[in-house]
C-alpha cells in the first residue's frame, strides 16, 4: 500500500476489519490472530503505515444473505423520506455540470446537487407543463428538454429559466411521450401519431422541423433511438422494425429493417441500445439481441427454472456499465449480461423503470422507492454457481458510500 500510494502521490492507508468480510459469505465469524492494537503496530513497524480505517460488521451483517447485503448496503435511496416529492421515477439524467435530474410521475422534475433537492412542477417558477414527466435529455447547448403529459418544456441549465424556441405542437394532443437526440444533434419528439425531427443551427435555434405521421405511432408508449448513429431512428411500426430517416425529398421516410423479425403488432418496445455491431432491443416480451451484419437475432426470456434467465419478460431499460457489460432493468429486478456464458446474473427484485450509469455509479429509477444509487455494483459483483462473493473492492466502496456500515477511527494512536 505504501509503495502504491507513493506512485500516485497520496498518503498510504490500510483498511482493517474487526470481523473478516469473508464471513458475510461463509456466515460464520473468523478467529482473529491478533487484536486491533497488534495489527496497527505491525502495519506501522513493518510497512510504515500510519493511517488505519477500521470497519466493523455486526452480527446482523455477519449472517446477512449476500443479496440483501448488496441491496441494503451498496445502495443509497433517494426517495420521499429524503425529500423527493414522488416515489415513482420514470427517468434520470446527470447533466454536464454534474447535477442529478429526476423525472417523476406525479411530482414534477427534481434537481439534486448531493445535498438538497429543487423541484420544478406545475406551480413552480418556471412552470412545467405537467407534473407527470416522461423523460429528459440535455442538448449540446446546455439546455434540458422535458417531455411530459402536458407537452415539451425546455429549461436553460445555466439560468434555470424556461427557453422558448418558437416550436409549435398540436394543442389537442399535448402529451409528449418520448424525446431523444440523434448523432447529428437533432431532437426527435413524439406527439400523438406524429414524430418530429428538430434540427438545430450553430446557435441552438431550430433550423428545420420535419414530421412523420403514422397511425401505429399513436400508442402512448413508443420509443425510438438513433441505433445507426447517422441521424435516423429505429422504432416499431405494426409488427416490424423500421428505420425513419431523411429521404431524398427533404422528408422523413420509413424503411423496414430486419424483415425476419416479426413482433406482435401491439408489442411494447421500451428501449434500443447499440453495442458494437449488434443492437439490443428491450420489449415487454423479453430482450432481443440483433446482429446487424448477418440479420440474425436471439430472444432472451424469463424461465422460472433457470436462475440465469431474465428476472422478468418486461424489460424496461438498457445501458452499458463502464466495463461494457449490458445492464437490463425489468419490473422485477436488474439483469447483468455475461457475454461468455451467454446468460444473466440477477440483482435485486425492485420494479425498475430505468437504469443508467454516471461514472462508476449506477442509477436505478423505481416505481415505489424513488431513485436508487448504487456504487458500481456490476464491476465488483460476482455470482458463481454455488456461492456468491463480493470482492474487497466492493466492500471498500460500499463502506465509503454508506456511513452506517463502518466506524471511521482515522489515525489510530
Amino acid at each position: 500500500a505504501k509503495e502504491r500510494a507513493a506512485e500516485v502521490g497520496i498518503s498510504p492507508a490500510v483498511m482493517s476489519f474487526d470481523l473478516h468480510p469473508d464471513t458475510l459469505v461463509a456466515g460464520r465469524p473468523v478467529l482473529l490472530l491478533n487484536d486491533l492494537r497488534d495489527r496497527k503496530d505491525i502495519l506501522r513497524r513493518c510497512f510504515g503505515i500510519e493511517d488505519v480505517i477500521l470497519a466493523h460488521f455486526d452480527e446482523t451483517m455477519m449472517h446477512m444473505p449476500w443479496g440483501v447485503f448488496v441491496e441494503d448496503y451498496l445502495v443509497r435511496e433517494l426517495g420521499m423520506e429524503q425529500g423527493l416529492p414522488c416515489s415513482y421515477v420514470d427517468d434520470v439524467l446527470v447533466d454536464s455540470d454534474g447535477f442529478l435530474w429526476i423525472a417523476t410521475s406525479g411530482g414534477g422534475l427534481c434537481r439534486y446537487d448531493g445535498y438538497e433537492l429543487i423541484t420544478f412542477n406545475s406551480v413552480s417558477d418556471p412552470v412545467l407543463s405537467s407534473n407527470f414527466v416522461r423523460n429528459i435529455l440535455e442538448d449540446r447547448f446546455h439546455r434540458l428538454w422535458i417531455a411530459s403529459e402536458g407537452g415539451l418544456d425546455i429549461l436553460d441549465l445555466g439560468t434555470l429559466k424556461e427557453t422558448d424556441l418558437g416550436l409549435a405542437f398540436p394543442a389537442d394532443a399535448p402529451l409528449c411521450s418520448f424525446i431523444t437526440e440523434d448523432a447529428t444533434g437533432a431532437i426527435w419528439a413524439k406527439f400523438a401519431d406524429t414524430l418530429y425531427r428538430i434540427a438545430l443551427d450553430e446557435t441552438g435555434a431550430p433550423r428545420e422541423v420535419l414530421t412523420y405521421a403514422n397511425p401505429y405511432l399513436d400508442e402512448v408508449n413508443h420509443v425510438f433511438e438513433d441505433v445507426d448513429r447517422d441521424g435516423s431512428v429505429w422504432t416499431r411500426l405494426d409488427g416490424g422494425l423500421y428505420k425513419i430517416a431523411l429521404g431524398a425529398g427533404k422528408n422523413l421516410e420509413a424503411t423496414r429493417v430486419l424483415p425476419s423479425l416479426e413482433l406482435n403488432p401491439d408489442t411494447y418496445v421500451s428501449d434500443f441500445l447499440a453495442s458494437n455491431s449488434s443492437v439490443w432491443m428491450a420489449t415487454e416480451d423479453g430482450l432481443y439481441l440483433i446482429h446487424k451484419r448477418t440479420g440474425e437475432w436471439k430472444q432472451f426470456v424469463h424461465n422460472p427454472a433457470d436462475e440465469h434467465s431474465l428476472t422478468q419478460n418486461f424489460v424496461s431499460s438498457l445501458c452499458l456499465s463502464p466495463e461494457g457489460l449490458l445492464l437490463a432493468s425489468t419490473l422485477h429486478g436488474l439483469n447483468i449480461y455475461n457475454p461468455v456464458a451467454d446468460h444473466f446474473d440477477r440483482v435485486g427484485s425492485n420494479i425498475f423503470n430505468c437504469v443508467k450509469t454516471s461514472g462508476d455509479r449506477l442509477l436505478l429509477a423505481t416505481e415505489n422507492r424513488g431513485l436508487l444509487i448504487a456504487d458500481h455494483i456490476p464491476g465488483h459483483f460476482v455470482h458463481q454457481a454455488e456461492t456468491a462473493n463480493i470482492c474487497l473492492q466492493g466492500y471498500i466502496k460500499a463502506l465509503r458510500l454508506i456511513g452506517r456500515c463502518f466506524s471511521l477511527l482515522g489515525n489510530l494512536t
